[in-house]
């Protein structure tokens, strides 16, 4: 019955992958855990299943989750943040690209997932765009491509930043808004961080 609501039972995640990259591939979904001072974070495995050949997939999720970002691994190289609890069923419908991040995607069943995933859907495409500009810088051949390109990657930066506190003003009180902090200064934004922190 997935085809009519896309809806998914309690503490899993559903979907359909609409494209042949979503096609009999693993996922997994992982939890980050830091590391103690001076050590490496991990991600460790939670539950994991394969989508059919159709795309269509079910994780079916066998501990107690809480409230916490979460990473849904498709076919080992493209990362989608999920936000969830047990009491959420998380259904997706989504376009998996070749490489880089998910961001075409319909999230139903966790409103923190859908507006975080609207966040990265526009940030994800900055970032890279800004990192591609300094991969340029470093080769540009003389002064005046380099000033150029970091005039460019200047307005890359702006943009970035404009979009991160646009989305921070429109989503007061929701988990999502820790997603753009990590694009974003502590030092240069304490007053941002803060008010984040309270909502």
């Amino acid at each position: 019955s997935g085809c009519n609501g896309g809806s998914a039972k309690k503490n899993s995640i559903a979907g359909q992958f609409t494209n042949a990259n979503g096609q009999g591939v693993e996922i997994e979904l992982r939890k980050w855990t830091p590391g103690r001072p001076g050590q490496q974070g991990t991600f460790s495995a939670i539950a994991e299943c394969t989508s059919d050949m159709t795309g269509k997939f079910e994780l079916e999720i066998d501990k107690a989750l809480p409230l916490d970002f979460y990473q849904l691994m498709i076919g080992r190289i493209i990362p989608m943040v999920v936000i969830m609890d047990s009491t959420m069923g998380v259904h997706i419908t989504a376009e998996v690209p070749e490489a880089g991040f998910l961001v075409d995607a319909t999230i139903k069943g966790s409103k923190p997932t859908a507006e975080v995933h609207e966040y990265y859907a526009k940030a994800m495409p900055i970032q890279t765009h800004l990192s591609m500009l300094l991969g340029m810088m470093q080769k540009a051949p003389d002064q005046e491509s380099r000033q150029s390109l970091s005039d460019r990657s200047a307005k890359k930066k702006q943009e970035a930043k404009d979009w991160c506190l646009e989305f921070l003003e429109q989503h007061e009180g929701s988990l999502a808004q820790l997603g753009p902090l990590e694009h974003l200064d502590p030092k240069a934004n304490t007053e941002v961080f803060e008010k984040v922190l309270e909502s």
